[in-house]
């Protein structure tokens, strides 16, 4: 049975919040808004509409991403009521951040740090390869992590690291709650724990969306979880919102025959 779709995917998000009963915040872990016909047609422009709609929150920097260019995705990250984040690639020139590290959220009293790391694919396009620089994954989280545990609650890292390399990510960087990967493209259907961490990832191309629930005690680290893990199937309603939007832009770029 296909799974995924963008319309489903805000149905899913949509009801989640309407629903919850503590702080949620909305994430993807990357590489998301260039894959399709009308996506790259449209510069990005449909996933970012769409994901404004689902409401998220922040999303990593990943290869896919960037297929266009940084300047393309900049323009994105400007019209993007989320973040779109990546701590670790800098202008080769001028050594300075391509986007913001993290951004902070209250919600419902409590404050969450999203902070996103890249991997090194970002500079594998030509559209990249010689306007940046890939700064290590686990110094850069280090620094980050540090910084952002003096203002907030609770750290989620988005990650666009191998499941193997977020583990030691977790292992060497004290203070992060959760990781969320992607490039792994796997489904990790019960996170893993490394020291105080939490790793999971949702498979890949929107198939399925995850709800993790982490209950964070008074030293700020996580004693409980619940994961759900939701297949897109038909059963899910397509968001009607959405589906005018993705109707729109098909139409203004038909698949040429």
């Amino acid at each position: 049975m296909p799974k995924g779709g963008l319309a489903r995917r805000v149905t899913w998000a949509k009801q989640e919040l309407a629903a919850a009963q503590g702080p949620v915040v909305v994430v993807d872990a990357g590489s998301s808004l260039l894959g399709e016909y009308v996506a790259l047609k449209s510069e990005g422009r449909v996933m970012v509409e769409a994901m404004n709609l689902a409401q998220y929150d922040a999303m990593a920097v990943g290869r896919m991403d960037v297929l266009l260019g940084f300047d393309v995705l900049q323009e994105r990250a400007a019209e993007a009521s989320f973040a779109i984040l990546s701590a670790n690639i800098v202008d080769t020139e001028t050594q300075e951040l391509l986007f913001e590290p993290y951004v902070i959220v209250e919600r419902d009293g409590v404050s969450i740090g999203i902070l996103g790391i890249s991997d090194q694919e970002v500079l594998s396009m030509p559209a990249t390869r010689s306007a940046a620089a890939f700064l290590d994954p686990i110094e850069t989280a280090q620094r980050y992590v540090s910084e952002l545990r003096e203002q907030v609650d609770v750290v989620i890292v988005l990650s666009r690291l191998a499941l193997a390399d977020n583990e030691a990510l977790a292992a060497e960087v004290p203070g992060i709650n959760v990781i969320v990967g992607g490039k792994t493209r796997r489904l990790v259907q019960e996170p893993r724990r490394v020291d105080d961490a939490l790793i999971t990832e949702m498979s890949y191309n929107g198939e399925r969306c995850g709800k993790l629930t982490v209950f964070v005690g008074a030293d700020g680290a996580p004693y409980d979880y619940v994961q759900q893990v939701v297949a897109l199937t038909q059963d899910w309603p397509d968001d009607p919102e959405t589906a005018e939007l993705l109707d729109e832009y098909r139409r203004r770029y038909p698949v040429l025959e």
